[in-house]
């Protein structure tokens, strides 16, 4: 069952995320003032989280690798992405390259969490193959899943001139049952999960922040 927004037809997979979408996209609500400034925010976790770290300015989360320390857990997490880990996967195409990119600078910049090539134990594919999802975001409760999709996801794509028309068509069919697979698990578990065209590749900035804004609270500091 689907949640369709009245004022914009976008559809959700709860009346929680469906009533959280009108109150942060088109009424945009913040009841919640900050005393000691004049910015205010949708959430009190969103108000406390400015309070401690703008005007308290404490930072309670330290480095174990060196003598950083932060306000917030997750830009300690952050830091430690950027500067003492490389998690780039090595290979990835032009797409999820990009989509990698926005993700990291959302990261740095918001204290976002994500992994790439996300899977669950009970989400298989033909021969019992377990799935995988481009990419999981991590947000408190919050779980939001990406998926880009290429030519292939379309249309018949052969990847070696010498591979037969059967076996071309085959590997389609396998990609449609899995991308429906991976849409029916996410419908049923209620996580939220963009998909973004090949085409629109030059969009995914947009596309995967108003993804964000819709579901989640990551935007809104």
């Amino acid at each position: 069952m689907s949640f369709t927004c009245s004022q914009c037809n976008k559809s959700f997979s709860s009346k929680q995320n469906l009533e959280k979408h009108l109150d942060s996209v088109h009424l945009k609500l913040k009841p919640f003032n900050c005393n000691q400034c004049d910015k205010s925010f949708p959430s009190k976790q969103n108000l406390d989280r400015h309070t401690d770290t703008v005007h308290l300015k404490i930072k309670a989360f330290e480095c174990t690798k060196c003598n950083e320390s932060f306000s917030l857990k997750h830009h300690l997490k952050s830091h430690v992405h950027a500067i003492h880990t490389n998690p780039r996967p090595k290979s990835m195409s032009r797409g999820e390259q990009t989509v990698y990119d926005v993700l990291e600078n959302l990261e740095l910049e918001h204290g976002t969490d994500f992994k790439t090539e996300y899977k669950f134990k009970d989400l298989l594919g033909i021969g019992n193959r377990q799935l995988r999802y481009d990419f999981a975001i991590f947000h408190e409760e919050t779980l939001l899943l990406i998926e880009f999709d290429g030519r292939q996801h379309f249309k018949q794509v052969k990847w070696q001139n010498n591979e037969s028309d059967e076996a071309t068509k085959q590997r389609y069919q396998m990609t449609r049952c899995h991308d429906k697979r991976k849409n029916k698990f996410a419908r049923k578990n209620e996580y939220p999960l963009l998909r973004i065209k090949y085409s629109d590749v030059n969009k995914c900035q947009e596309l995967i922040e108003e993804f964000l804004k819709d579901y989640s609270d990551i935007l809104d500091y």
